[in-house]
């Protein structure tokens, strides 16, 4: 995600900031799964963040992080503000300070119709709603702003869910960020049918 309303050029001040906070970044994430810094004063300060699924181990997280960064650049370019969730990291930038704040902008969110087994199952909105904001909930309460959790759907399949918020935010945003992804899927349409599979790709949080 690019905004594309501000560049970097040639020899830039500023691009040579970033990349050396895309280095502490890509250092220091994989230690905890995330990390967060600014870097620079005045006019070139440059704020960034990297967050790694909250399952992946240390090798996988310096992996997609390594990938994310040199993707978000390729996709980017010279803008001096960038959002990227390549394979299982997330990693923003901004000359904005952008921390501790739950991001406005608009979610993605996709439906299909795809679950393991043999034969589609129904899933009730309700429940699932329910899971995420028992989730959040837990998510919030830890210091890896983190959870994971199943919702039975027969006798031998279940639907499994993933929270998590970077690690910038405050307990309070944590919830308040997972509230509006759950509305998101509230209206992501044929969402009730048989065997789908809701995946919201998150600026501040995951589902």
């Amino acid at each position: 995600m690019c905004p594309r309303s501000s560049y970097f050029t040639s020899n830039d001040t500023c691009e040579t900031i970033l990349k050396m906070l895309m280095g502490y970044l890509s250092h220091k994430t994989p230690r905890t799964g995330s990390s967060f810094a600014s870097m620079g004063k005045d006019q070139y300060q440059i704020h960034g963040l990297a967050l790694c699924r909250g399952n992946l181990s240390h090798v996988g997280c310096v992996d997609s992080v390594s990938e994310a960064k040199s993707h978000v650049r390729v996709y980017c370019h010279n803008d001096k503000a960038a959002t990227i969730w390549y394979g299982n990291c997330l990693l923003k930038y901004s000359n904005k300070n952008f921390f501790s704040r739950v991001d406005a902008i608009e979610v993605v969110v996709c439906a299909t119709n795809t679950v393991n087994g043999s034969e589609p199952v129904a899933v009730s909105l309700v429940k699932v709603n329910k899971l995420l904001r028992e989730l959040a909930e837990k998510a919030s309460e830890t210091p890896q702003m983190y959870a994971t959790g199943n919702l039975k759907l027969d006798e031998s399949r279940k639907l499994h869910g993933l929270v998590q918020c970077t690690r910038d935010l405050s307990r309070n945003n944590c919830a308040k960020c997972q509230e509006i992804k759950n509305k998101k899927i509230d209206r992501v349409e044929g969402g009730s049918r048989p065997g789908f599979h809701v995946v919201a790709l998150p600026i501040s949080c995951l589902i």
